[in-house]
């Protein structure tokens, strides 16, 4: 086993165990438990688009059930106003859960032991029946919002032929994952404007021939060009997007001692500004970055965004 295999058997997992945390452990509140619990369920397959895609709907649903309790902001999607004495953790739980069931519908059992374990700790009554109701009002709102996101559209990828273009990767050539999702419909994002990729450098300019033999050296099985930081920094990003983000802003959350409502807030922009850039990078990358034709339609009219969550 070569070293740089033997640094990836022992760094990956010890990386995924430092960020992921067991759903079971207590953290600062119902929205980073849930968010640890919803990081844990779409885990597998491990796809970060697809993840992005959830956590986004999940912590959406989370912000709008916490804020029918709170009221200390506008909506972003779906407007509900809690009674009085309406259980805040009981919603963000219901709400966090409704998305989770419907969107990684596989961990069903684990999911509803999680949610039955956070509802025991809440004192049984009005205000936790109210908080469950909106909850799971919001989350099956915000699910149906999201239904026509064209996350599921069929789109064929054409590669285009040529020097500069990328060609399926022999002996398997799978085909380019997701050629659809430039097209899905952003969280938050209004305009795409100005966020345009230059593209890749023409081929057989002196550009072009400096970054492919950075690539070929950097990239060597054994490059006497890579530093041992390098590695380690290639490594840590093969875990999926969401585990170091959502990490730095638990422990930043936990730094600012913020409330419930702060956390929704905070994990619902974070959420959906990953999501948005994973749609905007999608679409960039086929139009430019492979060079192929993907017949969907990415520069459509944006739809579905909702209300600002900056204000």
């Amino acid at each position: 086993m070569t070293r740089i295999r033997v640094a990836r058997t022992l760094f990956v997992p010890a990386v995924i165990a430092l960020f992921v945390q067991p759903a079971g452990q207590a953290m600062a509140d119902a929205v980073t438990d849930w968010n640890v619990i919803a990081i844990n369920a779409t885990a597998v397959p491990p796809n970060s688009i697809l993840q992005s895609r959830v956590l986004a709907i999940a912590h959406g649903a989370i912000y709008d059930a916490a804020n029918a309790v709170s009221q200390q902001g506008a909506a972003y999607a779906v407007d509900l106003k809690a009674p009085a004495g309406t259980s805040l953790d009981a919603a963000v739980a219901a709400a966090a859960h409704g998305v989770l069931v419907r969107l990684a519908p596989m961990q069903k059992p684990t999911l509803d032991a999680a949610l039955n374990a956070g509802l025991s700790k809440i004192t049984d009554g009005e205000g936790k029946t109210d908080g469950i109701r909106i909850g799971s009002q919001v989350a099956e709102r915000l699910v149906a919002l999201r239904s026509s996101d064209r996350a599921d559209a069929k789109a064929i990828f054409t590669a285009q032929a040529g020097p500069g273009f990328y060609q399926p990767t022999p002996p398997h050539s799978m085909a380019p994952i997701l050629p659809q999702w430039g097209g899905v419909a952003p969280f938050i994002l209004r305009s795409r404007s100005g966020l345009e990729f230059r593209g890749p450098p023409s081929v057989g300019s002196a550009e072009f021939a400096r970054d492919l033999d950075e690539v070929r050296s950097l990239g060597a099985h054994n490059s006497p060009t890579r530093t041992a930081d390098q590695t380690a920094a290639a490594i840590f990003w093969t875990v999926q997007t969401a585990v170091p983000w959502h990490a730095a802003a638990r422990a930043a959350s936990a730094a600012k001692n913020l409330s419930t409502a702060e956390n929704a807030k905070l994990f619902a922009i974070l959420s959906m500004a990953t999501a948005d850039s994973q749609i905007v990078g999608f679409e960039e990358k086929y139009r430019l970055r492979i060079g192929g034709r993907s017949r969907h339609s990415a520069r459509q009219p944006m739809a579905i965004q909702h209300g600002s969550l900056s204000s």
